[in-house]
């Protein structure tokens, strides 16, 4: 699952039927799952200097959206959601191709193109080398330059990120989302498994998962995951 963006920021609420739509489509690429066994070393996953990204200023993407008529964006928007809602994801990518080359100020279309071409390929590139994911970065990419604070979008590339294995990159860009959006809880999950499996910061991940936990709850999963950590912990595996 994926978290939407507030009413206030594109101006736009997403449909119920097209989130619900959305968030099917995207639950295999935006909740990871766990794998059962962490690493044997964090020492076989060396690390860089960590370099936060430069998010720029709060409300600098709205101010900017704020001198912009979006009326005619907000209603292409909300047909390609309808789209979607409808089954027709070539059409809904067509309608959200035209939007970006319409609005390119916009990041909401770059990251819900993003997350289409991750689950069904990029309907406009005859590229057969290059992957869905690889296809999908460049839409989240793109989302960034229209609003480096758009949180979705760096989430997104720390789940890319992790998948090649490229957990420096991913470390980053979940630890940007989670600046802009602290109380996500989908973005504490994700980086605890990061921490956990891939990093060896047993530490670091219950104290994620535990964040995880106070914003949703309840989650059975998550809660035997923290049992077998401390375990882990406890042991010194």
């Amino acid at each position: 699952m994926l978290p939407h963006r507030s009413a206030r920021q594109f101006s736009l609420r997403l449909p119920l039927a097209a989130c619900c739509l959305l968030l099917a489509l995207l639950s295999g690429c935006a909740q990871q799952t766990r794998p059962v066994l962490a690493p044997t070393n964090s020492a076989d996953q060396p690390m860089g200097k960590y370099e936060p990204f430069n998010l720029g200023e709060k409300g600098e993407y709205e101010q900017k959206l704020a001198a912009m008529d979006l009326v005619a964006a907000q209603q292409q928007y909300a047909a390609a959601l309808a789209l979607m809602e409808d089954g027709d994801i070539e059409g809904a990518q067509s309608q959200l191709i035209a939007l970006t080359r319409e609005v390119p100020e916009l990041s909401e279309p770059y990251v819900t193109l993003g997350l289409l071409v991750e689950q069904n390929g990029n309907i406009e590139t005859t590229d057969t080398s290059e992957t869905r994911e690889q296809q999908a970065q460049q839409w989240y990419e793109r989302a960034l330059r229209a609003n480096r604070r758009e949180d979705r979008a760096h989430h997104q590339l720390a789940v890319l990120a992790r998948k090649r294995g490229d957990f420096e990159t991913a470390e980053r860009h979940y630890q940007a989302a989670l600046e802009i959006q602290p109380d996500q809880p989908l973005y504490h999950r994700n980086i605890g498994i990061l921490y956990d499996i891939y990093l060896g910061k047993p530490a670091v991940a219950l104290e994620q998962y535990e964040t995880y936990l106070d914003l949703v709850g309840e989650d059975e999963q998550v809660s035997l995951w923290i049992v077998d950590l401390k375990s882990r912990m406890e042991s010194g595996s």
